[in-house]
């Protein structure tokens, strides 16, 4: 598995524990956020990787958001 793979599963793996934590089911992100059940459910059983539009619109409805920079160079 590549580095990038593992960064992408623990996002994933953090945001199930926040979804869970907040009580939140996949049907109810379905419903407000017409991001699939199938969907949320293929990211969090690592059968597909997220598509970044879609994951930044479940990650704000949750309360968070999504931020992308620039790494700093070493």
């Amino acid at each position: 598995m590549s580095h990038a793979q593992k960064q992408v599963d623990a996002l994933v793996r953090k945001f199930r524990k926040l979804r869970i934590e907040q009580g939140v089911t996949q049907t109810k992100i379905n419903e407000e956020t017409l991001v699939s059940r199938d969907t949320i459910a293929g990211w969090e059983n690592f059968i597909r990787s997220p598509h970044i539009e879609k994951f930044a619109r479940v990650l704000n409805h949750l309360g968070y958001e999504l931020v992308i920079r620039k790494r700093k160079q070493q």
